[in-house]
């Protein structure tokens, strides 16, 4: 070690702990809404020597807090109007926001450069989790139902701000734990951290999908249903129509009218073999998950218990689920590295779509060419093809919402 770099260290250490009286734990962060402020604090703590599994969970929870706020407060900067996102079912842009009574004009630069901030935001959240130590546990307790988001960026935490008012959007079901202004304290422990380590690389994954495409076109038709207002001639025309009756129909039409504008062209071809890979690392996560809560022996505000412990979201997991779950993940990931070939209506015998070329060997996406099937020519293989009777089973046991726990447990 060289003398500068052991003197850098030396700085760091006294400079973390000149700060540590005014330094706060990562509840307080989470609830004051500071998570600048603990994104800078346990920087600098992993900065100065080796950081223990509680230091890195920490910081990557207050990275993700910052990097949603962050999101969240460009959609309201540009007048998103989330309920469109949420009535048809787009994701990221049902975020939900409140109306912004004077917001910019939201161009086509500036939407992709607040994905690209949010990628950025969670890459270094991924980043910080890599350095997870397996065999070292911890625990450290979070009110959820206390923590804030500065979604209008006006720098007040107000009662509309409240983080599971987000949450409870996505999870409809959690509502109840909220109600009366119930405190919901979650001990969370290493199998958390790597589940947040697995929903960085899924979040990575579709923002990589999303920024290796030109939206140009769609945005150009179809961006003015979701913002207030748009840098696109025929999306102010078509905006500015009044026409009272026809209201109830301009939505669905104009949305119609994106997708038929989705012949999106690959700009970014090594974005998506990046995405490729984030998916196969949210498996690699979620299996490393499930493998630490199955160990667990304690039952104490569990975020995703094992079947011998009770949940804080009241949900029982059995061990079918978990079996069933576990199915699933290796199904996923033989369709991902192309052992396994995805299906298509019109196409029978042992001939699939080989999903891991898509990746590869992408061509501008149309979501109507792969519906009736010209898009997928170019992909399909002889082999083993992935049965509707195997996923019938996979997702039996979730009682029809699969997609829900998927949501959750990732």
């Amino acid at each position: 070690m060289t003398r500068n770099h052991t003197i850098t260290r030396i700085i760091i250490v006294w400079l973390t702990f000149t700060h540590g009286a005014s330094a706060k734990d990562l509840a307080e962060y989470l609830r004051e809404g500071e998570f600048r402020q603990g994104v800078e604090h346990f920087s600098g703590v992993k900065a100065g020597g080796e950081a223990t599994n509680e230091e890195l969970f920490s910081l990557g929870v207050v990275q993700f807090f910052a990097a949603l706020e962050n999101l969240a407060q460009d959609f309201h900067r540009m007048g998103l109007d989330s309920r469109i996102g949420q009535r048809a079912g787009v994701p990221f842009l049902r975020l939900p926001v409140p109306s912004n009574p004077n917001p910019e004009k939201a161009s086509r630069e500036g939407i992709r450069d607040s994905f690209e901030r949010f990628h950025s935001h969670i890459e270094s959240v991924n980043e910080n989790l890599k350095d997870l130590n397996h065999g070292e546990h911890f625990s450290t307790p979070i009110d959820i139902a206390m923590i804030r988001i500065d979604i209008n960026a006006n720098g007040q935490l107000e009662e509309s701000e409240n983080f599971h008012t987000v949450y409870t959007f996505y999870n409809r079901r959690a509502g109840a734990m909220f109600k009366n202004d119930a405190s919901v304290v979650i001990d969370f422990d290493l199998a958390d951290a790597y589940w947040l380590k697995g929903y960085s690389h899924l979040l990575l994954a579709l923002t990589d999908v999303i920024l290796a495409h030109d939206w140009s076109k769609v945005y150009e038709h179809a961006a003015h249903v979701f913002f207030a207002s748009v840098d696109s001639e025929t999306g102010s025309a078509l905006a500015s129509l009044k026409k009272k009756e026809a209201t109830r129909y301009a939505m669905w039409a104009d949305l119609i009218a994106g997708v038929h504008a989705m012949g999106l062209p690959v700009t970014g071809p090594e974005r998506l073999k990046s995405a490729h890979g984030e998916l196969l690392e949210t498996v690699h996560c979620s299996r490393l998950t499930w493998g630490l809560i199955a160990e667990e022996s304690d039952d104490q505000n569990e975020w995703i218990p094992n079947p011998l412990q009770t949940g804080v979201t009241g949900v029982q997991i059995s061990d079918e689920m978990i079996d069933s779950w576990g199915e699933f993940l290796d199904e996923f990931e033989a369709i991902l590295t192309g052992e396994k070939l995805v299906p298509h209506w019109r196409i029978g015998g042992d001939q699939g779509i080989n999903l891991k070329r898509v990746f590869y060997d992408p061509r501008p996406f149309d979501p109507i060419f792969w519906m009736q099937g010209s898009a997928v020519i170019p992909y399909l293989e002889v082999g083993e093809v992935s049965s509707r009777e195997t996923w019938s089973a996979i997702t039996r046991t979730f009682r029809g919402n699969f997609i829900g726990f998927a949501i959750w447990v990732n």
